[in-house]
């Protein structure tokens, strides 16, 4: 698959989306599942430190609509890095993209 080659040949990758309530846009989650597939991706082997992405860049760049003081741990929608834990640990690092920096404030 041509966007499986794309990331097997990437240093860094870059999702860039806007946040829609609180995850990535459906067409971002259906890229997610088509090239970031058992096998490709990882294996019951291969997961976290481990990762077959393990010498691999991942880079979140999004926009929220809200204002960054809502975003905080005292904001009324809460801390971003709990936000983004599921698609930071669960998806990219579980595959092994390094794990990088917490989110500027």
């Amino acid at each position: 698959m041509a966007e499986q080659r794309k990331v097997e040949e990437a240093e860094l990758v870059i999702f860039q989306f806007p946040l829609y309530w609180f995850s990535v846009p459906a067409i971002m989650k259906g890229w997610i599942d088509r090239v970031l597939t058992q096998g490709f991706a990882f294996s019951l082997q291969k997961m976290y430190n481990n990762g077959i992405f393990k010498d691999k860049k991942a880079m979140l760049s999004f926009t929220t609509g809200a204002t960054q003081t809502m975003f905080r741990p005292d904001g009324i929608n809460g801390d971003i890095n709990i936000t983004l834990w599921p698609l930071q640990n669960g998806t990219l690092h579980f595959c092994g993209f390094q794990k990088g920096q917490e989110t500027d404030r």
